[in-house]
């Protein structure tokens, strides 16, 4: 399951690839009911830098732009992994 640091609902840090964890669904539901310790463990895994830039990216506004977003993630499909969506 996809996993966030911060709620994605203002979009403004939703895309940003630092963001994101997979995890398996115990883990999932466990951070989701204990963000204290998902928060310590986002510090211990990513630093405190980058999750201090993230809630500050989070709580700012951005206009979004789907489909900008759309042609970066699909260059950067094609990039890594050489497929074209």
């Amino acid at each position: 399951a996809a996993q966030y640091l911060n709620d994605p609902g203002g979009g403004n840090s939703r895309f940003d690839e630092k963001n994101i964890d997979t995890l398996d669904m115990g883990c999932h539901l466990y951070f989701t009911a204990n963000p204290a310790e998902h928060y310590q463990w986002q510090v211990a895994k990513k630093g405190q830098k980058v999750v201090d830039d993230l809630i500050l990216s989070s709580n700012m506004y951005v206009k979004k732009n789907r489909g900008l977003q759309v042609l970066y993630w699909r260059n950067r499909l094609k990039q890594d992994f050489g497929i074209s969506a």
